[in-house]
């Protein structure tokens, strides 16, 4: 999975230029403080480290990618034996500022949708940056501006699931 992704930035880099800010799987934090408890999106690090990711105007465009869930299944595979699959259901959730892309969603959108492969199922984008705001962070409170873009594309990646052979002795 993380291949994946990492395949998947490399793309929109090449497609965007340098001047991004790109990370992989993040996931909310939260933080309770005395008037409250707050949520946002981070980059943890192994050893529990949060990176904050979200919006900065030092870079042209930026996101992250969410895992949403995941579900296994099996295909039909050589002979008689079937496949085990992993099915990952992720969001990648990217903003950009109108003023310096010089674009605006649906061509941002158009833009870096190139950069999914064909073996990845697109599912759905969703351009209510508002609502998407509001899902990613709790006990902010900020009206995102008119040139502030934020959308979300969530797509499917299906992988061979490999079991690991347990002897049970009865």
């Amino acid at each position: 999975m993380n291949r994946t992704i990492s395949n998947i930035n490399q793309a929109i880099t090449n497609i965007m230029g340098n001047d991004i800010s790109l990370f992989g799987i993040c996931q909310p934090v939260v933080v309770v403080e005395q008037d409250g408890e707050s949520k946002y999106p981070a980059l943890v690090s192994i050893d529990g480290e949060a990176q904050y990711v979200f919006m900065d105007d030092s870079f042209l465009f930026g996101g992250y990618h969410k895992l949403i869930n995941k579900s296994f299944s099996k295909v039909a595979g050589r002979g008689r034996k079937d496949v085990d699959i992993a099915i990952y259901e992720l969001a990648f959730v990217f903003w950009g500022f109108r003023s310096k892309l010089s674009l605006e969603e649906l061509s941002l959108e158009n833009k870096i949708l190139p950069a999914f492969p064909a073996s990845i199922d697109l599912l759905q984008t969703s351009y209510d940056k508002q609502s998407i705001f509001n899902s990613e962070f709790k006990g902010f409170e900020y009206l995102l501006t008119p040139d502030e873009i934020l959308m979300s594309i969530r797509y499917k990646v299906q992988e061979r699931y490999v079991r690991s052979c347990l002897e049970i002795n009865v």
